[in-house]
């Protein structure tokens, strides 16, 4: 079961790099047992995946668009919406600079 966002944006790719960096630590800080700081890693300068819980995912900063595919466990699927709509919220916040949630 896969969730695939394509996002677009203005931002300097380096910007929202350190966005994503700073989002990802405050996931880190606020919920350490999800294993953010050790699941999430840059692969390639724009190109960061992830592998938590039995999901696994990447995202690719581009040049005004931003796409993430994030593919699920069988477990999760009852759950398949309402991830799609926290993942479509934190891209949003990260993209927009609102990240004091």
């Amino acid at each position: 079961m896969k969730i695939h966002l394509e996002l677009a944006h203005s931002l300097d790719r380096g910007e929202l790099k350190r966005r994503l960096e700073a989002r990802a630590a405050h996931w880190h800080e606020k919920k350490p047992a999800l294993g953010v700081a050790s699941a999430f890693r840059w692969t390639s300068e724009w190109r960061a995946e992830a592998h938590a819980r039995g999901g696994t995912g990447w995202l690719e900063i581009g040049d005004s668009q931003v796409r993430l595919e994030v593919v699920l466990p069988f477990v999760a699927r009852p759950f398949r919406a309402r991830l799609e709509a926290f993942l479509r919220a934190e891209a949003e916040a990260v993209l927009s600079g609102e990240l004091d949630r």
